[in-house]
């Protein structure tokens, strides 16, 4: 009886040509082999949605979290009666890293009463309001696959009553 012995040509070719009955086990292997690799190709597209995803969500909070401090700093700023001119730098200044504009920034006073105001003049109790607007940076374009009708503006406001000097 001649039993089948492999060379090192038979290691260097895989495939069923090699399949032989004495050698049932290194075919079942080489199957289990290409079906995980299939699995892992038809995965693998869901697996790097899911992780891009989380990496702009995280990137959309830190840029909400910096837009709400700029505003809370350029409100707090207002209530100490500083300009409108210093309340945006203070604003730009708290989120450098975000390609701010002086219109992305508006800043409301209004009286106690509720009526407005000039920004220039405030009186104690005034209520100063800071609203900063910014277009949403996306790391991946993954949001505008998922939903093309999704808004790429964020809104951070702050309120404030100005403070009595002393």
């Amino acid at each position: 009886m001649k039993t089948h012995h492999r060379t090192d040509l038979d290691s260097l070719v895989t495939g069923p040509a090699l399949c032989c009955r004495s050698d049932v086990g290194g075919c079942q292997r080489l199957r289990q082999r290409g079906q995980s690799l299939m699995e892992f190709a038809l995965v693998l597209p869901f697996l790097s949605l899911l992780l891009f995803s989380v990496i702009d969500l995280g990137f959309v909070f830190l840029q909400t979290a910096a837009l709400n401090d700029a505003a809370r700093e350029g409100a707090r700023a207002g209530s100490m009666r500083k300009s409108v001119s210093d309340i945006n730098a203070i604003v730009k200044q708290y989120a450098t890293w975000l390609p701010l504009k002086d219109t992305d920034i508006v800043v409301t006073v209004t009286k106690k009463d509720g009526n407005p105001c000039d920004s220039e003049t405030r009186d104690t109790g005034s209520r100063i309001q800071v609203v900063v607007s910014h277009d949403l940076i996306w790391l991946t374009p993954m949001a505008g696959f998922i939903n093309p009708s999704w808004s790429n503006k964020v809104f951070a406001k702050s309120v404030f009553y100005c403070q009595a000097f002393q």
